[in-house]
């Protein structure tokens, strides 16, 4: 991309960027898509998780939110992703999960509040 054009990318770049971390979900919440979707279940890439972190904090984004078709609090990467946002600038991080409430927020709560605290 000449500079030209990579300005006015940026310039044009969401503030907000959501980010599935997973479509796995041990819910069965009566509304959600996720029910009838025919995607393979998994994990986003740890790698490229930190990559989009980083490069849409780069591009202009301040706030992010891991959530999508899936429960995130499944995911055992979830704390090193809001630290690493945290790391990067991010002035809001957002994360849905019902999970939050029980075993993972037993097992992580520290991790959380290093990153985040």
């Amino acid at each position: 991309m000449r500079n030209e054009e990579l300005d006015r990318y940026k310039k044009n770049f969401p503030t907000e960027v959501m980010i599935e971390a997973t479509n796995c979900c041990n819910n069965r919440c009566f509304f959600c898509g996720s029910l009838v979707s025919k995607r393979k279940r998994g994990y986003i890439d740890e790698q490229l998780m930190l990559r989009l972190i980083s490069e849409a904090y780069d591009n202009g984004a301040r706030k992010i939110s891991f959530h999508g078709m899936g429960e995130p609090c499944l995911c055992k990467s979830l704390a090193n992703y809001v630290c690493a946002a945290k790391r990067e600038g991010y002035t809001y991080i957002y994360l849905s999960g019902y999970k939050w409430r029980f075993s993972h927020a037993r097992n992580n709560i520290s991790r959380y509040r290093r990153g985040i605290g």
